[in-house]
């Protein structure tokens, strides 16, 4: 059988039901494997600790470039063998699935370097996938006729409970959508990735021109991060308004659709979702207000990594096609890049995006 991404990356294997799965994980900073040390986190949430977990996947090798990482790493994978280098990681391993969770700025170097050493079928790699549009062009060469599928974690997209939005907006539950508003931290393509996925995985919409309003500080400047405010225009004409807040004071990810006939709400960066009607206001005559009638909890405490590895494995067994594809990590880089060229100008700007 043979799976597509869209760019002539294929995946061919036969007879491979109930395989146990060799994988790597390149950097073991937070989301690689240190969240998993937080007690207020969701386990897993780290690549290690969800490789580790699942019964179809012996991790292998994981590689960093600090050594203290070594002993960190025997607590939640003992069995797993330690490296400093990609090479030495990689060659000779027989890896089918290698995890990238270094920063940003490495993805692309470290695609080249994973492909140059091993042969895996699957790259499962952090956001935002590469770090502008010029990289872009050049990992949709490096990918080209190689059997190896790149799959990003953007890791609201593997959550059942954020999809239903999804079915809200295109059943018109609520009316027709109007209005979108924002509260968000820590940048254009951190949270950015997360919230320009979600509301075009939400609405079937992407963001058509964006104009940047005003600069936020943020924690995460010294990674090469930048957070803006800025108000945007969806293609369907639907507008709304991004406010950044610096998380050096308070995290923040929130969402409002305001519709015809309703709203609903994201909250607790997505751990909470409230849907409302409109009637009557309960205070005023003559006036519409609104009256809660969903209410979604408790959706980031399943955990989104496990749900990924699960759909790794399903994908390479035959079950399933990934949830998330190289095309959704590629819109949400077009967008912040966008942003940057409106900071700069100081003009409202298009995005010049083509599916």
């Amino acid at each position: 059988m043979r799976y597509k991404t869209g760019y002539s990356c294929k995946l061919e294997y036969d007879n491979v039901k109930n395989k146990i799965w060799n994988a790597a994980v390149i950097g073991l900073g937070k989301i690689g494997m240190t969240y998993d040390f937080d007690i207020k986190r969701t386990h897993p949430s780290s690549h290690v600790l969800a490789y580790n977990d699942n019964e179809n996947v012996n991790l292998v090798t994981a590689m960093d470039v600090e050594n203290g990482k070594k002993e960190m790493l025997k607590k939640l994978s003992p069995t797993t063998s330690f490296y400093t280098s990609i090479e030495n990681a990689l060659k000779n391993k027989n890896i089918d699935i290698v995890s990238i969770c270094t920063p940003q700025q490495y993805h692309l170097k470290n695609i080249i370097e994973v492909l140059e050493y091993s042969n895996p079928k699957i790259i499962f790699c952090e956001k935002p996938l590469v770090k502008n549009t010029n990289e872009i062009s050049l990992l949709k060469n490096i990918v080209d006729n190689k059997k190896c599928i790149i799959i990003p974690n953007i890791s609201r997209r593997w959550l059942a409970e954020l999809q239903k939005v999804t079915q809200y907006i295109a059943q018109g539950e609520y009316g027709s959508l109007e209005k979108i508003s924002i509260r968000y931290t820590r940048g254009i393509f951190n949270t950015g990735t997360h919230l320009f996925d979600l509301l075009k995985m939400w609405t079937g919409n992407n963001i058509e021109k964006v104009r940047v309003l005003k600069k936020v500080s943020t924690s995460s400047e010294d990674e090469g991060e930048q957070s803006f405010s800025f108000f945007f225009e969806q293609k369907n004409g639907v507008y709304g308004y991004a406010e950044a807040i610096d998380d050096r004071e308070y995290y923040l990810f929130d969402i409002d659709l305001f519709f015809s006939q309703g709203k609903i709400e994201m909250r607790n960066s997505g751990n909470d979702i409230y849907c409302y009607s409109v009637g009557k206001h309960s205070l005023f005559s003559g006036y519409r207000g609104f009256k809660r009638d969903k209410h979604i909890s408790g959706i980031l405490s399943d955990s989104s990594m496990k749900k990924a590895v699960d759909n790794i494995i399903d994908v390479l067994e035959k079950r399933a096609f990934p949830v998330c594809t190289m095309r959704d990590a590629f819109y949400p880089i077009y967008v912040a890049e966008t942003l940057l060229k409106s900071y700069k100008t100081g003009k409202e700007e298009r995005v010049d995006y083509y599916e």
